[in-house]
């Protein structure tokens, strides 16, 4: 009885500073969550949409902008793997992200340790390297997202999708 309880204690801090840490990710840098109404960009042009899987088998979304200038909105499922033996599927999201002449998208983001109401951090590490054909037509890359986690009884947890490789197209 007393090892379900601690279990279930595990799980409950665990789910909590995922959700902590989904919301603090959402709501800072350059990588946000976002809802898509359009496909059309600020200008009221038309946009490239693009999507696809990820060598996880899981889904990859990506809006160019008209001029193809910059990737608006790439939002991917990264499946994570813990050092605890957990595993659960989050989202992540770029948001504006700049298109290089030759085609090249980097995006990178550092998320400080941040502390929640129970005394839990959360800190992660994002990155994007991807690249969009000269058509528009198609963009393939490799995401990456590692969280860590320290719990106030000194336990801790880093989480880790590994390199993703993802390939999408319009």
């Amino acid at each position: 009885m007393k090892g379900n309880r601690k279990r279930r204690s595990v799980w409950l801090r665990l789910a909590f500073a995922i959700v902590w840490a989904i919301a603090a990710h959402a709501l800072g840098g350059s990588a946000q969550a976002a809802t898509m109404t359009t496909a059309s960009d600020a200008t009221g042009q038309p946009a490239t949409v693009l999507a696809g899987f990820t060598s996880q088998n899981y889904p990859a979304f990506f809006k160019l902008s008209a001029d193809g200038r910059r990737m608006t909105v790439g939002g991917i499922a990264l499946g994570m793997t813990c050092t605890s033996g957990n595993q659960f599927v989050l989202q992540d999201a770029f948001l504006g992200v700049r298109i290089n002449a030759n085609g090249r998208i980097r995006g990178s983001y550092t998320q400080a340790p941040t502390s929640g109401q129970d005394g839990a951090t959360v800190s992660a590490t994002d990155s994007l390297t991807a690249r969009v054909n000269g058509s528009r037509t198609q963009l393939s890359g490799v995401w990456h997202l590692d969280v860590h986690y320290a719990f106030s009884d000194g336990t801790s947890d880093d989480c880790d999708s590994g390199p993703v490789r993802f390939t999408a197209t319009g």
